[in-house]
């Protein structure tokens, strides 16, 4: 078996809830796969009903998702599962919902949160799937692929896998003395600070970062606070646009959220917020796309974005906040912030270019 890294508080077993089936995501479906879908009386059963099972597209054959993947049966179990067999299923379908993260020390196993069982933490511990894992591996599954060297930090700055390992070692130490969030601020602050005071390169050459990235400062909280409007800001601008491909009644629905949010301040703390953010950690979120200072805006920003949905959602249901709230909040974060996150990385990348000229600023 490969080296394989599980988190100690993670749990997943499929729940059957079909909802990753119904996000209208492109669902590539590989040569070999297509070729064993042609033809077959499910196939030919799936294009009766919905006009086509498979979509071509220019970066090649996807499942059809209008509105729902025309695959899934009545009861919201797989029909290429239960009628072909799961070797028949499209990579992406067969790997969901983990997440792979190849490294130099091996490969991390993470789950999205797009998943019901992953958000509610149910089921089994993940290290009980590692033979499950493996075999997917040993077909070649998608995996996120982290290397040894060349890790950007922001700009032209760049670091090392080790150096990088030191930096979240060191954030985990911090977060077990306070909590997730404190030390993911206290990062943030430490690195826009250094980036800063490192100044601005003449080219964009690579260059190594000339510091131990920082994790213990305190906090600038006028700066975070500027940063977290700003991402309000532009999310406000891009975030509605990317759920046009969302059922139209869905789409409504957040938008009367959004609509009745009015503010940043007073956002609730959420029980699960803090298993969120060490998960996001663990899988490699900070150093998957593209840099580090914009993952950590990012995962900065996550709970007041949480807390303002699961607040926006309670009020839109005229109802006190429940767990439910919260897990809808989840969901949409994932899928639309984090993981599966559609074209706004750039986002990402102008806040954290604007929390660095704001630490350029005299005090």
């Amino acid at each position: 078996m490969p080296s394989l890294h599980f988190p100690a508080q993670q749990n997943y077993d499929c729940v059957q809830c079909g909802r990753s089936c119904q996000a209208g995501w492109d669902i590539a479906v590989e040569e070999p796969i297509r070729q064993k879908l042609e033809g077959q009386p499910l196939t030919l059963r799936v294009i009766q009903e919905h006009g086509a099972a498979l979509v071509e597209k220019k970066s090649g054959w996807v499942l059809n998702m209008t509105p729902r993947c025309g695959f899934l049966e009545d009861d919201l179990l797989c029909g290429i599962h239960r009628h072909l067999g799961v070797e028949a299923k499209p990579n992406t379908c067969r790997l969901f919902p983990f997440i792979l993260s190849q490294t130099p020390d091996g490969t991390y196993v993470g789950v999205s949160y797009s998943c019901t069982a992953a958000r509610q933490n149910s089921g089994r511990s993940l290290a009980e799937h590692g033979v499950d894992i493996a075999q997917l591996m040993a077909v070649g599954t998608t995996t996120n692929v982290i290397h040894d060297d060349g890790l950007v930090v922001h700009g032209s700055w760049f670091t090392s896998w080790q150096e990088y390992r030191q930096f979240e070692s060191r954030l985990g130490a911090r977060a077990a003395q306070s909590n997730w969030q404190t030390a993911l601020a206290e990062a943030l602050c430490g690195l826009a600070q250094q980036v800063a005071s490192w100044g601005k390169p003449r080219t964009s050459s690579p260059r190594p970062a000339p510091q131990e990235l920082a994790t213990g400062v305190s906090v600038n909280e006028e700066a975070l606070t500027a940063m977290r409007q700003e991402m309000w800001s532009q999310l406000s601008e891009h975030l509605l646009p990317e759920l046009a491909g969302v059922e139209p009644a869905l789409r409504q629905h957040y938008q009367s959220v959004t609509q009745s949010l009015t503010g940043l301040e007073s956002v609730p703390a959420l029980p699960e917020v803090e298993r969120y953010l060490e998960h996001l950690v663990f899988r490699k979120q900070l150093v998957m796309h593209p840099t580090l200072l914009s993952n950590l805006c990012l995962a900065h920003f996550l709970p007041t974005f949480l807390g303002l949905y699961a607040q926006g959602f309670a009020k839109h249901r005229q109802r006190p906040l429940a767990d439910q709230d919260y897990w809808d909040a989840l969901d949409l974060a994932e899928k639309f912030l984090v993981y599966h996150c559609r074209g706004l990385r750039p986002v990402y990348q102008r806040c954290a270019r604007f929390l660095v000229e704001h630490m350029r600023r005299p005090a």
